[in-house]
């Protein structure tokens, strides 16, 4: 099982790194998300065949690409 490493969005591991196996991942998509001073930001979220998601800091095209690369 090969993972992918990503930057963490979520408020809890912000900044930190995760890895991912991509074949766990069924869609990935992207939101602005509002911080509490009310600045918006993308955030790019990687969605899991149990139910689990996972906010990453690349944008979306990045993690598409990322995720399709040969092992």
């Amino acid at each position: 099982m090969a993972m992918k490493m990503f930057m963490n969005a979520s408020p809890d591991y912000d900044g930190k790194s995760i890895a991912i196996n991509p074949d766990a991942v069924v869609s990935v998509f992207t939101y602005d998300k509002t911080d509490d001073d009310g600045v918006e930001s993308p955030v790019t979220i990687l969605y899991g065949a149990t139910g689990t998601s996972w906010e990453v800091k690349e944008s979306y095209l990045e993690v598409v690409a990322r995720l399709n690369e040969p092992n």
